[in-house]
């Protein structure tokens, strides 16, 4: 079984630092499971969260790819910043 490095793992945001709050734009947030030799860490769930869920979308990301890689994306209908957070799910 292959472990997450909190250390080496990482939620990347894209190209925008900011999104227009239509619920149309959307930021794309990549996740990035390494593990301790930092190495990645394919076919993990995870899960991203918001500080807010008023007015937020998040269309959850699927599985890691081979190279620990998964794409989300986060759209908001009001204004104000959103802070992200990323919890690797356990498997079943």
């Amino acid at each position: 079984m292959t472990y997450v490095s909190p250390e080496n793992s990482r939620l990347l945001y894209g190209n925008k630092s900011q999104v227009v709050s239509d619920g149309i734009h959307a930021a794309v947030v990549k996740v990035r499971l390494r593990d301790y030799r930092d190495m990645p860490v394919p076919n993990k769930q995870v899960e991203i969260t918001a500080s807010r869920t008023e007015g937020v979308t998040i269309q959850q990301p699927g599985l890691t790819d081979a190279n620990g890689l998964a794409l989300a994306y986060v759209r908001a209908t009001t204004d104000g910043p959103v802070s992200l957070s990323a919890q690797v799910l356990p498997t079943t």
